[in-house]
């Protein structure tokens, strides 16, 4: 995600920027787009993010470790921990790492995930509301980096990456 929407999204209590994924077409509410840009020298598509999803999510031990790991405070144990990923992502950017998206090639929607665990029934409730909170809290641990400041430095950097010639623009967002 790049959080430089308008709007906020109120059940969700979140930004309605820009969102990216490998399989847009798996998005029922059309709000993800492909990768549009690709890394040049292996050709994977690639983009600097501002917050991604928990898997895949590639990096260092040594790092994981020297930034704290997850933050546990997203749910209670037992219930889903939605938003540790993205709050990871963004306390690494105002440390000064930068976050990037690719697409691994990983075939996805194995299984019927979300028909079980927490998209139906009382644990889509559960998660929801951590959603919500979780998201609040994200507000309140970053005050005036969450959203504007953070997503202008990825955008920035994306463009840097284009102009640099180390990123390159794909026709059609596909990569």
């Amino acid at each position: 995600r790049i959080d430089n929407g308008r709007k906020q999204i109120k059940e969700l209590k979140q930004n309605n920027g820009d969102k990216f994924g490998a399989h847009p077409e798996r998005d029922g509410s059309r709000a993800t787009r492909h990768i549009p840009l690709q890394e040049k020298q292996i050709g994977v598509p690639f983009m600097w993010c501002y917050k991604v999803n928990l898997a895949p999510y590639v990096m260092r031990r040594s790092l994981f470790a020297e930034v704290g790991g997850f933050n546990t405070n997203f749910s209670c144990a037992g219930n889903p921990g939605i938003g540790l990923d993205f709050e990871l992502s963004i306390r690494l950017w105002k440390l000064g790492w930068k976050v990037g998206l690719f697409d691994p090639g990983f075939k996805h929607a194995i299984g019927n995930s979300k028909q079980s665990g927490t998209h139906t029934g009382v644990q889509k409730k559960i998660r929801d509301a951590n959603e919500g909170a979780n998201n609040m809290m994200m507000y309140k641990m970053y005050p005036g980096f969450h959203h504007k400041r953070a997503s202008a430095a990825v955008i920035s950097d994306n463009k840097r990456g284009v102009r640099g010639q180390h990123l390159v623009v794909v026709k059609g967002g596909k990569g």
